[in-house]
């Protein structure tokens, strides 16, 4: 079974300055996410897509598979379904046809693999096979969704309408869009103080 991962990563951010590429704790936040989806045994190909020129150079230096996003595609209004489809057809117009795509966001740092492992064998036992249309989403212990990932089978990722067969897995995960985030984050990550830049 092809599992492949997409990381939706705009170069440009409103509240936080280049905000997926935010230095945490020594290392850019698309960084954090990328390295631990690839301890992942059960996902196949992992690309980014892209706009920014600086995400492309990390991108580029770090050994990661990238697609540029259409500039159109990286508008306020555009939904981010629209670049995650965009995505997966370009790798599928490659030659890797995928079965499940995980929309995985670069703003969330404290992803742990075993979460994500967790999240796909849930989804592949509870909801794949029974329905061309099922996700599985992730959510805090809140019961509120925290964004980090979101796995679908292919024909979920160019569907037009809302999936009726979702399920949920239960995290516990910081977004990170402010600065206030990020000191949160960094708290969580490494209890011990960390001197940053100033920002």
């Amino acid at each position: 079974m092809n599992i492949l991962t997409v990381i939706p990563a705009r170069g440009e951010s409103k509240r936080l300055k280049d905000k997926n590429i935010y230095n945490l704790l020594g290392k850019p936040l698309i960084l954090w996410v990328v390295e631990e989806c690839q301890k992942s045994k059960k996902i196949n190909k992992i690309v980014v897509s892209t706009e920014s020129r600086k995400i492309q150079e990390i991108c580029s230096a770090n050994g990661i598979d990238f697609i540029n996003r259409p500039k159109e595609l990286c508008l306020d209004h555009v939904e981010k379904m629209d670049a995650i489809s965009h995505a997966t057809k370009k790798v599928i117009d490659s030659g890797f046809n995928p079965d499940i795509v995980i929309s995985l966001q670069p703003n969330s740092p404290e992803l742990k693999v075993e979460d994500l492992d967790g999240a796909i064998d849930f989804f592949r036992e509870n909801l794949y096979g029974k329905t061309k249309v099922c996700e599985v989403i992730s959510v805090n212990p809140d019961m509120l969704q925290n964004g980090c990932f979101r796995i679908m089978s292919r024909d979920t990722v160019f569907q037009k309408t809302l999936s009726t067969h979702v399920g949920v897995f239960k995290t516990n995960y910081v977004d990170i869009h402010t600065i206030e985030d990020v000191k949160v984050v960094e708290e969580r990550l490494n209890p011990i103080p960390f001197k940053r830049s100033v920002y």
